[in-house]
C-alpha cells in the first residue's frame, strides 16, 4: 500500500494500512510555493494498523493510530509540524 502525498494531488487522504509498521513519506518542504502555515495535508488513519509519516528525509514525523487524523502544516524553519484528532 502506498499514498502519493505531493504538491499537485489531492490534500485529504483516507488510508487503511493493510499491515502494521508501514509508513509513508512526505514531499519536501521546500519543493513548493505554500510558504509556512497550513494546514498542508490531512491524512485520515481509516484502518485497524497505525502507520508512520516520514520527512523526504525518511526521518519521522508522526505515527497515526487506528481512528485518527494527522493534520500537516510546514513549521517555521521549513520542518513539518502535526496535530492528531481522533475521528473515527
Amino acid at each position: 500500500s502506498s499514498i502519493d502525498l505531493n504538491w499537485y494531488g489531492a490534500r485529504v487522504h483516507a488510508v487503511s494500512a493493510t499491515a502494521g509498521s508501514l509508513s509513508f513519506d512526505l514531499p519536501p518542504t521546500d519543493a513548493h510555493s505554500l510558504g509556512e502555515g497550513g494546514p498542508v495535508f490531512y491524512v485520515l488513519n481509516v484502518g485497524a494498523n497505525s502507520f508512520a509519516l516520514r520527512d523526504d528525509a525518511g526521518g519521522a514525523v508522526v505515527t497515526v493510530p487506528a481512528g485518527d487524523a494527522a493534520v500537516l502544516v510546514i513549521k517555521e524553519g521549513g520542518t513539518w509540524g502535526y496535530a492528531l484528532h481522533d475521528v473515527l
